[in-house]
């Protein structure tokens, strides 16, 4: 079961309501492209950058940012972004490649304190400041968030922000939870 909590500290079941057979295509088809793409690239770094524009483009998304856990600081730091050519985030990307953020600190930090997806169609009342602002100012609409998992502990957080909402229905966050823990083998 999925769990998400909001703003306030709600915590909401989002369950899935379409078939696992489906999910699972879905994302066999999304692990065979990143794990071929990890194959045949011998650059790690550009590796990990044509991961989040594949991530990017398959769920529809204008900015797509890897967090990674840095433990002995107890904090999320930049560690790659990928944006559509037409997208134009210049405070932001600033802001993220110098911020580090803290457990529950903002939807990366919330998403790395609970182990669990997160997603916002409010971005200025859910990320943190200034950042939601940037992101706004940017034309982001929506965001969504999922942990990465290695040997079962959060070692990082995938950030996807979208300028126009895309459908995805409630399946999207069990989808990414899976997915979260299969790219714990790369990271």
């Amino acid at each position: 079961m999925v769990f998400a909590e909001n703003i306030n500290g709600v915590v909401t079941h989002l369950g899935s309501k379409i078939p696992v057979e489906i999910q699972k295509a879905d994302m066999d088809t999304l692990l065979r492209e990143i794990r071929d793409l990890f194959l045949k690239e011998k650059n790690q770094e550009q590796t990990k950058s044509t991961m989040l524009e594949l991530l990017g483009k398959k769920f529809i998304c204008d900015w797509v940012v890897y967090w990674q856990v840095n433990e002995k600081a107890r904090a999320l730091r930049f560690e790659g972004v990928w944006m559509t050519p037409s997208f134009k985030a210049d405070e932001l990307e600033s802001d993220v490649r110098k911020r580090i953020i803290t457990q529950g600190d903002g939807m990366p930090g919330r998403v790395w304190r609970l182990g669990q997806p997160m997603k916002s169609l409010d971005i200025i009342r859910d990320m943190m400041l200034p950042r939601s602002l940037d992101a706004s100012s940017s034309g982001i609409k929506e965001g969504i968030w999922f942990p990465v998992f290695k040997n079962e502990t959060v070692s990082g957080i995938i950030e996807m922000l979208r300028s126009k909402s895309a459908p995805n229905g409630p399946h999207l966050l069990v989808f990414l939870e899976d997915l979260g823990r299969e790219l714990g083998e790369y990271f």
